[in-house]
């Protein structure tokens, strides 16, 4: 009937994690918009970031 611990911080680190990278691309896409990355350095930064996990 209730979930165990393991189960809802399982569940918990899957939500704030999902909330990151929300937060990054967000945060990319405002730097984009005020011209401070180019296109081509974002494409860097996101297969940077794929090739570390």
């Amino acid at each position: 009937m209730y979930d165990s611990i393991c189960e809802r911080t399982s569940i918990a680190k899957k939500r704030s994690r999902i909330e990151m990278v929300q937060i990054k691309i967000k945060f990319t896409k405002d730097l984009l918009e005020l011209g401070i990355y180019s296109t081509e350095e974002v494409k860097e930064m996101i297969v940077a970031q794929f090739e570390d996990n």
